[in-house]
């Protein structure tokens, strides 16, 4: 691997690659962009962090620098979003559901 990078994005299919805005159940509205170095998420309540990405299958695992996680999973051309919070509830633990599309 290039130095620099992280392994596990680095093999991530371009189609995950850019902006992302989830809608919760909850209401929340977050954005997150994938890149090679990992993601970035932010939501409407002003809460942004940091995070690295991991293939897990079909899915990607996001892990937060607060104490978050989330499991993405493609159905179709939009992605299932599991959040946990605090990470330690996962996957035990129910989580809080939304759908992502693109952000073009």
């Amino acid at each position: 691997p290039t130095p620099g990078r992280n392994p596990a994005t680095s093999q991530i299919d371009p189609g995950w690659e850019g902006g992302w805005l989830t809608k919760f159940s909850t209401g929340v509205r977050q954005h997150n962009t994938f890149s090679e170095g990992g993601n970035r998420g932010s939501n409407t309540s002003g809460w942004s962090s940091d995070g690295g990405v991991r293939i897990d299958g079909d899915r990607l695992i996001l892990t937060y620098q607060d104490d978050r996680i989330e499991r993405w999973t493609r159905v179709g051309h939009r992605m299932v979003v599991e959040h946990w919070h605090p990470a330690k509830n996962f996957p035990a633990e129910k989580p809080t559901v939304g759908i992502a599309e693109r952000v073009r």
